[in-house]
């Protein structure tokens, strides 16, 4: 016979132990808190960079079209600048307005590199700096000589802005994120028409104030804004997602974790010829280039002699001309804001 062991009553030690386990949080409330982060970090960047650069990109424009509008302020009253500076030609007004364009053009390229040499808001800060400053001095010029080399100097001191933008902004987003920023980038540049009519307008019936003419009152005073904005720019602009002080350390992470390994980093070497050359063989180069070059010409074209050409339609004074030149460029802005 079997005897069974004697019953003992279970204690509360005999209970079976549950294991301990440490919850961690859902894939999705990790991907949904990143995504926040994201956010905010772009959204931080498009008003520190983007909005930015596009408010000075306007008065940028103001500063390359204000010599057209120059040309038919105070006409009436024997105040304008072509007489003034010595009863200035056609071909003569033709120099003072492509003669910018030259060390724009060649300038460019280097002075997009520096802007890595020396750190965006350094470089930039120095751009604005200057080209108020030159612009300004345009205001002065007692010559024909004068006016020129004035205009050289302006297209010397702005050189390297709007591609330095683009090259700027692509240490922030990445490519598939650039295209809708640079249109709004753009379209503000092309809105700088309006403002600049406006402005004309105004500023005409300053003529005769202080004992300057008009023309020589709308250069002082448009210059002035870039100057402020380059001393704004040199304390207040993000210069790399890696090193902003503007930015919580999530937010520089998602940033650089956005961005694919193609684009430019603030460690990276500034210059490579293996892409410098593979950019050159690449056909997109070849058309892109000549329909930039096409845009420039019907584009920038127009806008240089539209003031005059609304004034010498004898249709109305120059000053309403100035504000009939604000309808093209708000057009122009409205359909790429779209």
């Amino acid at each position: 016979m079997s005897v069974d062991p004697p019953h003992r009553p279970s204690t509360s030690n005999d209970a079976p132990k549950e294991a301990t386990t440490t919850l961690s949080p859902a894939p999705s409330s990790i991907s949904t808190s990143q995504s926040l982060i994201s956010k905010q970090a772009y959204r931080k960047a498009d008003t520190r960079l983007l909005l930015w650069y596009s408010f000075v990109y306007l008065i940028m424009r103001i500063h390359v079209q204000n010599v057209t509008n120059s040309a038919i302020m105070n006409l009436e009253t024997g105040h304008g600048i072509k007489a003034q500076l010595g009863d200035l030609s056609s071909e003569q007004w033709a120099m003072v307005i492509s003669i910018f364009y030259y060390p724009y053009m060649f300038l460019e390229p280097p002075a997009t590199l520096l802007l890595k040499r020396f750190s965006p808001s350094k470089w930039m800060a120095r751009i604005m700096i200057t080209w108020g400053i030159i612009s300004m001095c345009q205001g002065a010029a007692q010559s024909y000589a004068g006016l020129l080399a004035c205009r050289f100097l302006l297209g010397a001191a702005e050189a390297g802005f709007y591609p330095g933008v683009l090259y700027h902004l692509s240490f922030w987003y990445p490519s598939d994120q650039m295209a809708l920023r640079i249109a709004f980038f753009y379209a503000c540049g092309m809105f700088s028409g309006t403002i600049s009519g406006l402005l004309a307008y105004a500023i005409s019936f300053m003529d005769g104030a202080a004992g300057l003419a008009g023309w020589r009152w709308m250069f002082v005073l448009e210059g002035i804004p870039a100057i402020f904005c380059g001393v704004y720019t040199y304390f207040f602009l993000p210069n790399y997602p890696d090193s902003s002080k503007f930015f919580t350390e999530d937010e520089k992470r998602a940033i650089i974790a956005n961005l694919p390994a193609t684009q430019p980093t603030s460690r990276a070497k500034t210059w490579d010829w293996a892409q410098a050359r593979m950019l050159v063989r690449d056909p997109t180069f070849g058309t892109f280039t000549l329909l930039w070059i096409c845009h420039a010409i019907g584009g920038w074209g127009v806008s240089t002699v539209l003031p005059t050409v609304i004034y010498e339609l004898g249709m109305t004074g120059t000053a309403v001309a100035q504000l009939m030149t604000m309808v093209s460029s708000f057009d122009t802005y409205f359909l790429l804001s779209r």
